[in-house]
C-alpha cells in the first residue's frame, strides 16, 4: 500500500462531498499551499475539491491564485485575483492579493489604488501595507514607502520584520542617523533580537562610528551568546578600532564555547602575531587549518606568519641595514685608508658584502 503526500492528498479527494465539514476549509486550504510549497500539482485537486463543496467562495478563488502563483503563472494568478476581487469587492485579503500582483507585474499605479482599498476596507491590517510600501519602494516612491512602513510599525509595534523593513528604507533613502535611530527603538522593544543589533552595527559602520559599531556587536554578543558570528564581528571591528583588549576577550569567549572554532583561532593567531607571541600564532593558525573547511587555505596569511616570526628571531639591527643598502646608500668603512664604496643594484657592493662594516 502506498503511502506519503501523494496518497493522502488521493484519499481526500476521493471521499464522499459530506466528507468535507463545514469549518475545515482553513485546514485544507493550509495543506494545499503546503502541497503547492513543495511542488506537488495536487494542491490544484483539493482546491477543486473545495470549491465543488462549498461553492464559488472567494477564499478558494484565492488558494487557487496562490498555487498558480507557486508554479510562476503570475498572469493565470492575476486573471484568479481579479474574479475573487469582483467576486466580493468587500473582501479584504482579495485585494490584497491582487494589489501585490500588479505591483510584481510593474502596474504600481493601480497596485497603489487596489492595496489602499484593501486598508480602507480593514483599517487596522498590516499586510496591506507592508505591500503597498514594497510597492512604492519599488516605484522609486521612498518616502511614500517610509510613510506606509510607519504606519505598519505603530500598528504592530512586536513585529521584527517591520522595523528591519523601515531600517532599510531610510537608509536607501540616505537618512542614516534616522535608520539606527528606529533600529534602537527596535532593540529597546524587542531585547532579545540580536538581528537588530547586527544591522544597527551595519549601519554604524556606514557612519564611520567604529566606537558604536563595537558597542552594538558587544551587545549582540550578550543577546545571543550561542552564536559565533557576533563574536568574531566583535574581534574582527575592535582589531580595526584598535581595541585589542575588547577583540582578545571575544575571541577567548568564542574559543571557551567553541574550542574547535576555525575562525576564533585565525583571529587569535592574528593577536598572537601582533603581541609577537611567534609560537602561539603559528599554532593556532595551524589548529585553524585542521578545524576549517577544505575550501578555506590562507596560504599566504600563514606564510607571512612565518616570514616575520623568523624577522624577529634576526639579530638586532640586520633588517635595517639590509633596507639601507638596497637604496643604494654610500657607508664609509670606519678603518683608515678604506675608500668608500657603493652598493651594487643586487645591495653587494664591489668587493664587500653590500653591508656597513663594524
Amino acid at each position: 500500500m502506498s503511502t506519503g503526500r501523494g496518497m493522502w492528498s488521493r484519499e481526500l479527494v476521493a471521499r464522499p462531498r459530506r466528507a468535507i465539514l463545514p469549518g475545515t476549509e482553513p485546514f485544507i486550504h493550509g495543506l494545499a499551499r503546503l502541497l503547492a510549497a513543495v511542488g506537488s500539482p495536487e494542491g490544484e485537486e483539493i482546491s477543486f475539491v473545495t470549491d465543488a463543496e462549498q461553492g464559488a467562495k472567494v477564499e478558494t478563488m484565492l488558494l487557487r491564485g496562490i498555487l498558480a502563483e507557486s508554479r510562476g503563472e503570475i498572469e493565470r494568478a492575476l486573471r484568479t485575483f481579479v474574479r475573487a476581487a469582483e467576486l466580493a469587492p468587500q473582501h479584504g485579503p482579495a485585494r490584497l492579493h491582487l494589489g501585490r500582483v500588479l505591483g510584481l507585474l510593474g502596474n504600481y499605479h493601480e497596485a497603489e489604488a487596489t492595496l489602499k482599498a484593501a486598508i480602507r476596507l480593514d483599517p487596522g491590517a498590516v499586510e496591506p501595507r507592508f505591500v503597498l510600501a514594497d510597492v512604492l519602494s519599488r516605484a522609486d516612491r521612498l518616502t511614500d514607502a517610509i510613510a506606509a512602513l510607519r504606519d505598519a510599525v505603530q500598528l504592530q509595534p512586536a513585529r521584527l520584520v517591520g522595523h528591519l523593513r523601515l531600517a532599510e528604507l531610510l537608509a536607501t533613502a540616505g537618512r542614516l542617523d534616522e535608520a539606527c535611530a528606529c533600529l534602537e527603538r527596535a532593540h529597546a522593544r524587542l531585547p532579545d533580537q540580536g538581528l537588530v543589533l547586527e544591522k544597527l552595527a551595519e549601519l554604524r559602520l556606514r557612519l564611520g562610528d567604529l566606537e558604536g559599531v563595537v558597542a552594538a556587536l558587544r551587545e549582540q554578543v550578550r543577546v545571543q551568546p550561542g552564536r559565533e558570528r557576533p563574536y568574531v564581528n566583535l574581534a574582527i571591528f575592535a582589531l580595526a578600532s584598535r581595541d585589542h583588549e575588547t577583540a582578545t576577550r571575544s575571541v577567548d569567549a568564542l574559543l571557551e564555547r567553541r574550542p574547535e572554532s576555525w575562525r576564533g583561532l585565525y583571529l587569535r593567531s592574528m593577536l598572537n602575531d601582533l603581541a609577537e607571541q611567534d609560537t602561539r600564532a603559528l599554532s593556532d593558525m595551524s589548529a585553524a587549518l585542521r578545524c576549517a573547511p577544505p575550501g578555506w587555505q590562507p596560504s599566504a596569511d600563514l606564510a607571512a606568519l612565518t616570514s616575520r616570526a623568523r624577522a624577529r628571531q634576526r639579530p638586532p639591527g640586520v633588517d635595517s641595514l639590509r633596507v639601507r643598502a638596497t637604496r643604494g646608500q654610500r657607508y664609509r668603512d670606519r678603518r683608515p685608508g678604506v675608500a668608500a664604496r657603493a652598493p651594487r643594484p643586487g645591495g653587494r657592493a664591489r668587493g664587500g658584502s653590500g653591508y656597513a662594516r663594524p
